[in-house]
């Protein structure tokens, strides 16, 4: 049996956080531990699916080998430059609702104005919470139960697209996080990006 669970790596620090809402863009783990613990390629893929709804067959795939190499799961850039304004202009409103309509529709404006190439220099280089990239999420544990427990650290980076103004008192909200992510993607269904969408908490 193949679960994820959160790290918990400093509980009295994780007590008040801020949440958010993002794409996956990079699913990260390292091949030595997959090969190390006998996990295929697509065992790992189907528990990223069960345990967070992320569809992996909307990412390429990187994998350095070796055993300190990384797996990298990367978000295709075709499917970006196709859905990602459509399901923004769906997204947002939810969202941020009317109060917030003058931030979200100036970060729609900015993103057309560039090329698609350009999305993700643009996630990084401006302070937009509507658009950002983040390497902060806390790493996930791949939680192994064959012969005797065993666990994969998996890291992530997401694209940002909505944090909260207020900080949530964080202990025993991890369960909530499947209702929300299993709401956004029936509110959304009709766009395959929101098969991307993971809610989480930002330090």
């Amino acid at each position: 049996m193949l679960y994820l669970c959160d790290v918990f790596i400093n509980k009295t620090k994780r007590m008040a956080q801020y949440l958010a809402v993002g794409l996956v863009y990079d699913i990260i783990t390292r091949c030595g531990r997959l090969k190390t613990d006998n996990i295929s390629n697509e065992e790992f893929r189907q528990e990223i699916y069960k345990s967070m709804l992320i569809d992996t067959n909307l990412y390429d795939e990187l994998d350095e080998g070796g055993y300190y190499g990384n797996l990298t799961l990367t978000l295709k850039q075709q499917v970006l430059e196709t859905d990602l304004l459509p399901f923004l202009e769906a997204f947002y409103p939810l969202a941020y609702g009317d109060k917030g309509a003058r931030h979200y529709e100036a970060t729609l404006h900015r993103l057309r104005s560039v090329t698609p190439a350009e999305w993700l220099d643009l996630a990084k280089n401006d302070n937009n919470s509507a658009f950002m990239f983040d390497a902060r999420p806390e790493p996930r544990r791949m939680i192994i139960e064959k012969e005797y427990e065993r666990k994969i650290r998996v890291a992530f980076n997401n694209l940002m697209l909505y944090v909260a103004d207020n900080q949530v008192v964080t202990e025993g909200i991890d369960g909530f996080f499947e209702f929300f992510n299993r709401s956004i993607r029936e509110a959304l269904k009709e766009h395959r990006l929101v098969n991307c969408v993971q809610v989480y908490l930002l330090n």
